[in-house]
């Protein structure tokens, strides 16, 4: 199974959470593997250069290394576009940011965050 990481569990994981931590490890040890999107480095690699937090940002690279933010291909930008319209649709817009990691998600799922849930219910509708 692949995990697609968001901001808020890296953050989490930065911050020593122990919950998230364990949870992340048994999914290491059980084999699972982890992805990242480009959007969410940039939003954790935004937050921790504005805080100066110079071991989080330290961990984070080193994560980085075992876990490579991947680019979105165009199977994801066409979601996110079918997911702005329908969400639009709905009178329900979404943050541009939370649709692309909801787009890449969608392709690779586990791990989501709650508005995540919502989107891809929306694609089943």
């Amino acid at each position: 199974m692949i995990y697609a990481l968001d901001s808020n569990i890296i953050s989490y994981f930065l911050k020593k959470d122990t919950k998230i931590r364990k949870k992340l490890a048994t999914e290491t040890n059980a084999g699972n593997q982890f992805t990242m999107s480009t959007v969410v480095y940039f939003e954790v690699e935004r937050w921790l250069l504005e805080t100066g937090a110079v071991k989080k940002h330290a961990e984070f690279k080193r994560m980085c290394h075992d876990v490579p933010p991947e680019e979105f291909n165009l199977d994801v930008w066409d979601i996110a576009v079918r997911l702005y319209v329908q969400m639009r649709k709905k009178g329900q817009p979404i943050d541009d940011v939370d649709l692309m990691i909801a787009a890449f998600v969608s392709l690779t799922i586990t791990l989501l965050l709650p508005i995540t849930h919502v989107i891809l219910n929306v694609l089943t509708d």
